[in-house]
């Protein structure tokens, strides 16, 4: 099965950063110094809410410009480096400008096969390479949100960001959803792995409560997350900067099994 372009770039130019470095010292990788590197400005831009990032090409300037309001340095980094995959992936374009959603664009439904969603492909795999994050997660029991401060910290990666890829590699049944502070679903996904899960956008979800850390939840109390014949393990992020909540959710399924389905999950 052949690499997505996006990942096959974002893989070679991680074997680019990462040459002469070994293990620990690969990590932050620092997308200001690769775009430095490829010949590309970067520089923060008082731009209010118009955007998040922007590619500009015009002739030999090129330019990656972020926007100076943002709160992390994790969202700093993960926004350069989505702003270096369209440089690397539609540099046939002169401008392009990224909102707030383009970067949590990962692929989820209702997203399609855009160049946002490409982007994010392609810095997800630049900043967090899956056999790192596998092996940084090897040892915990759920993806919760000490796990997500922990990998944020060591990539220099947005919460959301790293969230996503901690979803999209773990090998257990996993989701991430974005909620608002009215607790109304804005988006989720979850993994190939968590085949019943469904996160509608616009569905209100009862109170959330961050007593739920590290307690099983029933479809009782969460019937738009829960799925029939599972319990699910909630991790509440607040994102307050943004006004949203984030949420890990990681299912376990009750589920019999049969030699006709040999795949449905039982469990962790």
């Amino acid at each position: 099965m052949s690499l997505h372009p996006a990942k096959k770039e974002a893989i070679q130019l991680f074997k680019v950063w990462s040459h002469g470095r070994i293990g620990d010292e690969c990590f932050p990788v620092d997308c200001c110094a690769i775009a430095t590197e490829l010949g590309i400005r970067v520089e923060p831009c008082d731009v209010g809410d118009d955007f998040q990032g922007c590619l500009l090409i015009d002739g030999s300037l090129k330019a990656i410009l972020y926007n100076d309001s943002l709160p992390e340095v994790g969202r700093q980094n993960f926004t350069i480096g989505h702003e270096l995959g369209h440089y690397c992936l539609h540099r046939d374009r002169k401008e392009i400008r990224c909102s707030a959603e383009d970067i949590e664009n990962f692929g989820g439904a209702p997203h399609g096969d855009d160049i946002e969603r490409e982007a994010n492909i392609f810095a997800s795999n630049l900043l967090m390479p899956a056999s790192d994050i596998r092996q940084q997660a090897a040892a915990a029991k759920t993806c919760n949100l000490d796990l997500t401060v922990k990998l944020a910290s060591r990539y220099h990666t947005s919460l959301t960001a790293t969230a996503c890829r901690l979803v999209e590699v773990s090998t257990k049944p996993c989701a991430v959803v974005m909620v608002s502070n009215k607790n109304r679903i804005l988006w989720g996904w979850g993994n190939t792995h968590f085949h019943k899960f469904f996160a509608a956008k616009g569905a209100d979800l009862n109170p959330l409560q961050h007593s739920y850390e590290g307690l099983r939840l029933t479809r009782g109390d969460q019937p738009v997350l829960c799925p029939e014949n599972w319990e699910i393990t909630l991790s509440a992020v607040p994102l307050k900067s943004y006004g949203k909540t984030l949420l890990l959710v990681q299912g376990e399924s009750f589920e019999h099994t049969s030699e006709q389905d040999p795949e449905i999950w039982t469990g962790f």
